[in-house]
């Protein structure tokens, strides 16, 4: 399963809190899902977004993390705090 696909299963309100401190004006402006979740795809798409994230992690969390998101029969759920 692709990022993408895990995102599209998300409310809009979801995808809000998500992009709150990753998309510019996200709490202004009501964006449309479609394009929340193509502006998430750019920012976390990102190498340097990537790095900063899990540069600091033991060595299998990026092959963890790739084997989870190209999965295709696990549920994924995003759990906020």
């Amino acid at each position: 399963m692709k990022f993408d696909e895990i995102l599209k299963k998300y409310t809009i309100e979801t995808l809000e809190q998500l992009s709150s401190n990753k998309v510019m004006g996200v709490e202004i402006i009501r964006l449309p899902k479609e394009v929340l979740i193509e502006e998430l795809m750019s920012i976390i798409n990102k190498y340097s977004y990537i790095n900063q994230k899990i540069s600091l992690r033991n060595p299998p969390c990026f092959q963890m993390l790739n084997i989870l998101i190209e999965s295709e029969n696990v549920p994924h759920s995003v759990r906020l705090c």
